[in-house]
């Protein structure tokens, strides 16, 4: 179908050695570019269709295809990765970096802005909207993921038809998808126990994205917000649990509510069953100002202390997302 065939050659072996010659990595970036130039298909339907298509006829389309796919698949592989030596800008490599652990339905969007040749600045800003978007829909209200990518496929659809122009107007699709007022008011009753059935969601690594930015909104001057939520996230601090059932008592069904977990450095040998005084010496090792500053409210802890604390993190959803 392709009449300059050694350059298609060379197109396509870009793509595939770029992606490890991974023929299902290939599979879920063709995948995402379909989905944001024609349609969200299936990946045991993705080539099946693709030959159905109108746009894929003959060699000129062929070639415009593989160039598209060619020009896009380093932004793809660093996405898929988490690379962000791909990007000039810090943050969007380190966004890049944190969205990799948790999420990865959302490429269509940002593929789609490459495409259209947005600048990082401008993809920054849509893909923290995006986080944000699976913050409140995904981790807090626990709706299911495969609904939210046929949402983000329809606004990357139209960015690429150029229906929704501008990084403004692309914010505003994302805002719409958004439940702010409904994850504000259920983070109140938010418990781990109905969000562990659902087991395609990495749990702890989506709980430990959401501690981060309600921590990271406090101010500080022992740990930045850039430094909580940055790259390192994940390998630097880890999700713990103030106190067990048994410790709370006739609080335990408070156990596993938001309020009741924070971050703290790996470095910092945490016991769940340790006694108050000595979880308060722990806590006050931290270099995250929101949980160092628990060290000071540890003693007497029980579920009126953790439902408050909930309602704080339900205060700060506007504002953060």
């Amino acid at each position: 179908m392709v009449e300059n065939s050694s350059d298609a050659s060379a197109k396509w072996e870009k793509v595939f050695d770029t992606l490890d010659r991974d023929s299902s990595r290939t599979s879920r970036f063709i995948r995402a570019y379909w989905a944001f130039n024609e349609a969200l298909v299936n990946k045991d339907k993705l080539f099946r269709t693709m030959r159905k298509s109108s746009n894929l006829k003959n060699a000129e389309d062929a070639e415009r295809i593989l160039a598209d796919l060619a020009q896009l698949v380093d932004i793809y592989n660093a996405m898929d990765k988490g690379r962000k030596s791909q990007f000039e800008d810090k943050d969007l490599g380190d966004l890049i970096s944190v969205a990799a652990s948790l999420v990865s339905t959302y490429h269509p969007v940002i593929l789609a802005m490459y495409d259209r040749k947005y600048g990082e600045k401008d993809v920054k800003i849509v893909l923290n909207k995006i986080l944000g978007v699976y913050a409140l829909n995904i981790f807090i209200l626990g709706e299911v993921a495969n609904d939210l990518e046929k949402d983000l496929v329809k606004v990357a659809q139209k960015i690429k038809k150029g229906e929704v122009s501008g990084v403004s107007a692309i914010v505003d699709s994302l805002n719409s998808l958004q439940k702010k007022k409904k994850a504000a008011e259920f983070l109140q009753v938010w418990t781990r126990d109905k969000w562990t059935i659902n087991t395609s969601r990495n749990t702890n690594q989506s709980q430990t994205y959401l501690l981060s930015e309600f921590l990271a909104t406090q101010e500080t001057g022992k740990k930045s917000s850039a430094e909580i939520t940055a790259y390192d996230l994940f390998k630097k601090y880890r999700l713990i649990r103030l106190f067990t059932e048994d410790q709370l008592g006739s609080d335990r069904d408070f156990a596993n509510r938001m309020g009741n977990f924070t971050l703290i450095e790996k470095s910092i040998d945490w016991d769940e069953l340790a006694s108050s005084d000595d979880k308060a010496k722990l806590l006050k090792k931290s270099m995250v100002l929101g949980t160092e500053k628990l060290s000071e409210m540890i003693d007497g802890w029980n579920g009126e202390k953790i439902k408050n604390r909930s309602l704080y993190f339900g205060s700060l959803v506007s504002s953060i997302w």
